[in-house]
């Protein structure tokens, strides 16, 4: 059986969350949600096109909440998009499914802007993260 789910957003890794956003205004995207993170240690923005005529994807800007923080090797190895999320409606069978091909790097925990979520290592080092909304 193969994951069919709708793509929810791509995660962006930023040093400079304003910095970061002015660049992606100035691409045409607006600002649709933001967050704080303390479990995870980031704060986060959601933003989408500003133009409703393109098709309605998002991208999740993410930065540390702290110095030292879970983005740090993806910044210092400069790895701006480093996840694909996918919105699942039972997270516990889909990431059954995804650990076949893969290695669970977040067990399923609860967030403050999704209901649930979770990261799996895919074997071609892609990384996947499930989120179940609220």
């Amino acid at each position: 059986m193969n994951l069919n789910l709708p793509i929810h957003h791509i995660g962006v890794a930023c040093k400079n969350l304003e910095k970061e956003k002015k660049i992606f205004e100035k691409l045409g995207f607006i600002k649709e949600a933001d967050f704080i993170d303390e479990r995870q240690g980031v704060k986060g923005e959601f933003i989408i096109p500003k133009n409703n005529l393109f098709p309605q994807y998002r991208f999740e800007l993410l930065s540390n909440l702290h110095e030292n923080g879970v983005l740090d090797s993806y910044l210092k190895n400069k790895t701006k998009m480093y996840h694909i999320a996918y919105e699942s409606k039972n997270i516990q069978n889909d990431l059954n499914l995804l650990c076949d091909n893969g290695i669970i790097v977040v067990d399923i925990m609860e967030a403050s802007y999704f209901a649930k979520l979770c990261f799996v290592m895919m074997s071609n080092n892609l990384l996947i993260e499930l989120v179940e909304l609220k």
